[in-house]
Parts: C-alpha cells; sequence; structure tokens
C-alpha cells in the first residue's frame, strides 16, 4: 500500500503535465524575415520597404528587314553588365501568305509561331550576355505547299535594367494571407506579383491595394517577388503579408 501511493501520484503529475501540452496553442513560425505581432494569432511579413521598383530601358538595335523561307535574318546587340534583361520588340509591317517567324538569340528559339501586329519578348540572364546574336527566319507550314510566306519587320532590341524586390521566407504551416502595399507617390506602369513562380497580379496598383492570397498558394519554402513592367515606376513604402 505504501509504494502504491507514490505511484499514483507520479502518474497524476503525468498525466496534468500532458494535458497542460495539449492546452497550450502551437506557435505557427515564419523565419527569413522581420516580424511584428499584433495580436495572438497574426503575423506580419514585411517583404519590401523603402524600396523604388522600376525599369529603364536603352534601345540597342533597330532595323528593318524582310525575311522568308529563303532569307534569314542575323544581327547582334551588345550589352554591358549593367543590363540584366533584354526585350525585343518586333512590328509586322506587311505579309506575303501565312508562316511561322522564329526568333533565335544566343541559340535558343526564344519564339516560334505567327507574327501579327506586334511581338514583344523579354529575356532573362539564362539566354542574354555581353555579345548576342539574333537570328530571324521564316518556316513554311507543312500543310501549306504553296506560295512565299514573307515578313517585312521592324526590330528594336533594348536592354533593361530593371529594380524589383523579392522575399525568401519559410512557412510551418500554410494560412491565408493579405498582401498590402503602400507607395510614397502616384505609381506608373504595371506590377507584377508572382508566388513561387506563379503569377498572382499583373496590373495597376494605385497608391494603395491589398491581395488576398489563399493558404493553397504558399508552400514550406516561399519567394515572393515584386517586378514593375518595362514602363514601371514604383516608390514603395512598404509591403506587408498579413497572416491570417
Amino acid at each position: 500500500m505504501t509504494e502504491f501511493i507514490p505511484t499514483l501520484i507520479a502518474g497524476i503529475m503525468v498525466f496534468i503535465l500532458a494535458a497542460l501540452v495539449v492546452s497550450v496553442p502551437q506557435q505557427n513560425t515564419i523565419s527569413g524575415a522581420v516580424l511584428a505581432k499584433t495580436n495572438g494569432n497574426q503575423n506580419y511579413l514585411i517583404i519590401a520597404e523603402s524600396t523604388i521598383l522600376r525599369t529603364i530601358e536603352d534601345r540597342v538595335l533597330n532595323e528593318t528587314f524582310t525575311v522568308n523561307i529563303t532569307n534569314t535574318h542575323l544581327s547582334a546587340f551588345r550589352l554591358d553588365t549593367s543590363y540584366n534583361r533584354a526585350l525585343i520588340r518586333i512590328d509586322n509591317m506587311g505579309t506575303s501568305n501565312s508562316g511561322v517567324i522564329v526568333v533565335e538569340v544566343n541559340d535558343n528559339v526564344v519564339y516560334r509561331g505567327q507574327l501579327n501586329d506586334k511581338l514583344e519578348l523579354e529575356l532573362g540572364e539564362d539566354v542574354i550576355a555581353d555579345e548576342n546574336a539574333i537570328k530571324v527566319r521564316v518556316e513554311k507550314p507543312s500543310w501549306e505547299f504553296w506560295g512565299l510566306p514573307e515578313y517585312k519587320v521592324v526590330m528594336k532590341a533594348y536592354g533593361l535594367k530593371k529594380w524589383t524586390a523579392d522575399k525568401t521566407f519559410t512557412l510551418n504551416k500554410q494560412r491565408d494571407a493579405t498582401l498590402k502595399m503602400f507607395f510614397l507617390s502616384e505609381t506608373e506602369g504595371k506590377l507584377n506579383i508572382t508566388l513561387n513562380g506563379k503569377q498572382l497580379f499583373y496590373g495597376k496598383t494605385g497608391e494603395y491595394m491589398e491581395l488576398e492570397i489563399p493558404a493553397s498558394e504558399f508552400a514550406t519554402e516561399n519567394v515572393m517577388e515584386l517586378t514593375p513592367s518595362n514602363d514601371g515606376y514604383f516608390s514603395l513604402d512598404y509591403a506587408q503579408l498579413s497572416f491570417k
């Protein structure tokens, strides 16, 4: 009997401690970010603050030429290391019969398809280099054995200096969130917002904007990017994710 009482007391203590552990809510953690709590169940993640998002474009190529299945056009342009992207614009000035136009940059096919009025191709660091070679050619559709498809085009290439904002962060539990953005002046152009490579928004923002993001869009490891359009200018006060 004397041995039973200490055993009973020890069992009761273990039960009480287990109950306390279960009753304490588990903390949802976020790492890789500046945090601020306003209450017990809401966290703020700072994506960016005091940042200028803008793109400057400088024209490095301007040519007018005609291409068909027997005439391939070759050109080149140079970009120094201050440019982190390039933009190629091709305007269709006249088409004879239907054909497929193919654009290659540094031996990479960046476009193959019909050319309507205008084509814009934005190229990243995985394609562009200091010295860049462009090849424009025309392919005849396999079903069309007659005619000679031909395009007369104006092609311009621009070096882009693009200032963006990005934040990498970790979540141990995915939750719904609201992205809130405050700008210090009137915005210009459009803003592209991506999460883990998926576009969540592209358009005009105004000086304040909210974007609802469901929990299903988040992963354990996340990257959010804010990228201006080629004519964009955004003086960002701060952008934050408010988790629900």
